[in-house]
């Protein structure tokens, strides 16, 4: 089952399975300490006599250097004149230097000299250093963006690890005003980094936790045609597979038996499928797909600090006021009815103008693309700047799948919750639980036919009340094997 619209396969594109057309619906902080600059210079000590007012505190500075008292100190000095008998010299307190601020440091470490037309990697360090200790980050931003090197940081802290770090620092620990400064700055050095910035903004900054697959790999068959042999289970992009010339060819002539080997994997009853496995081995299959590490088309912008796809989903899913497991259960069940043939064929047709679905969450392209389902992880012109072959590519990476597959799952329960109360009678009935007002909140507080109907409305067109009973089944099934998995901690 797929969020995907009907098509014709047109000449030289690859075809993918038929469903239903989809409608789209309608502190700032203060700077620290001194502001920046170059630093000013230490004045020079004065230990003369002179450098002393005549005042009771002076006297007393005064007495404790030269053992005298501090009366007769003064007295002597007023007998004596301008040219007075001479002494040791009385220290004049220097004032402190002004600290600088965090922003000072920062520029003053990747400013260019005449001899000095490069940030070194331990420069880029001690960058990060002062940025890490930093308890006003908003503020350094804010004078960086002053004094015009917010760029210049930006641009000048190149090494992958380093900008990674950078950028996700300032993704998570800036107010909405400096993000904002930030945001054109990341936008010019490429989508990976756009992508790292928002994931830093919405809590992803670790690497997966280790996870062993060996005791799970008899739950992957070995057979390209089977059900759970996608990237879900395998953990391999679509983007590395491919399909040989002849099936090519095959699929473009519409052969019946070559297409059955590139199509859903799980003919007719779903729930046949689901007795066929021990509860034990669905939620391992869930355990399974949610610890592996994102299978992603932009590794390098990690800098081996690959997340889970747990990390990812749970991002996602607070941003869009839904569960983890909820989330995860959409994707579950897509995953079981996937194999590693057809993610082949749908990314080889996507790059060939088919409108096929793609990756976790097998979102089409139109669907990515007129929905605005990127819109959580790229800014407003690189999204505009996208060609479909880029959103294939951009869905069959998992972070940016797993949060396209959210915001859609938001979108269809945010139009659900603005349905009247004669609007989907068929649906109602099916649903006898179904409480629409509940899709404006978290989806803890839903009834489970809430979940039953939104599973059938994600695969076809929303709210026209024709529906897919089995596959919201199906949805709800994977959704208990989430929770039955342990993955995601329950709720306090």
């Amino acid at each position: 089952m797929r969020i995907t619209s009907p098509r014709t396969p047109t000449s030289g594109a690859i075809p993918s399975r038929e469903s239903k057309d989809i409608t789209p619906n309608s502190t700032t902080g203060e700077v620290d300490g001194a502001q920046g600059g170059a630093p000013t210079p230490r004045p020079a000590t004065d230990f003369s006599v002179s450098g002393f007012e005549e005042t009771p505190s002076a006297a007393r500075t005064w007495a404790r250097f030269s053992g005298e008292t501090p009366g007769l100190t003064l007295a002597a000095e007023r007998a004596a004149g301008p040219a007075g008998p001479a002494g040791p010299a009385a220290p004049q307190p220097s004032p402190a230097a002004p600290q600088q601020s965090t922003a000072a440091r920062v520029q003053e470490l990747i400013s260019y000299g005449v001899t000095d037309w490069a940030v070194t990697s331990a420069e880029q360090s001690q960058v990060l250093s002062l940025l890490r200790a930093d308890r006003n980050l908003s503020g350094t931003v804010r004078e960086l963006q002053s004094n015009n090197m917010l760029g210049a940081l930006m641009d000048r802290v190149s090494d992958p690890g380093h900008r990674r770090e950078l950028v996700q620092m300032l993704g998570a620990r800036t107010d909405d005003s400096a993000r904002s400064m930030v945001t054109p700055h990341v936008a010019r050095l490429g989508a990976q980094w756009e992508m790292q910035f928002n994931l830093g903004r919405m809590g992803v900054t670790s690497a997966a936790p280790p996870f062993n697959v060996g005791p799970f790999r008899p739950l992957v068959s070995n057979n390209p045609e089977a059900p759970f042999t996608g990237a879900g289970a395998s953990g391999v992009n679509p983007t590395q597979r491919g399909v040989p010339l002849t099936d090519q060819f095959q699929l473009w002539r519409e052969d019946p038996a070559t297409t059955q080997r590139y199509s859903n994997p799980i003919p007719g009853d779903l729930s046949a499928y689901l007795n066929s496995l021990s509860p034990t081995d669905r939620s391992r299959q869930a355990e399974l797909f949610l610890r592996q590490p994102i299978s992603t088309v932009d590794p390098a912008s990690y800098a081996g600090r690959i997340p889970s796809r747990a990390q990812v989903i749970e991002a996602a899913a607070r941003h869009n006021n839904i569960e983890p497991e909820l989330l995860a259960g959409f994707l579950l069940a897509e995953q079981r009815d996937q194999s590693a043939n057809e993610d082949a064929k749908d990314y080889v047709g996507a790059t060939r103008g088919a409108n096929t679905s793609v990756g976790l969450g097998q979102v089409v392209i139109s669907t990515a693309r007129r929905n605005d389902l990127f819109q959580d992880l790229l800014s407003p012109g690189t999204r505009g700047a996208l060609s479909d072959t880029d959103t294939a590519r951009l869905l069959a990476s998992d972070e940016y799948n797993i949060f396209a597959a959210a915001r859609y799952i938001r979108q269809v329960a945010d139009e659900g919750s603005r349905l009247g109360a004669t609007a989907v009678p068929g649906t109602r009935s099916t649903y006898p639980d179904l409480d629409l007002g509940a899709y404006r909140r978290h989806s803890s507080s839903w009834p489970r036919d809430n979940i039953r109907a939104l599973g059938s409305e994600y695969t076809s067109r929303a709210w026209d009340d024709r529906l897919s009973t089995g596959w919201g089944n199906f949805v709800l099934s994977a959704y208990d094997d989430v929770r039955a998995s342990g993955v995601f901690p329950e709720p306090e």
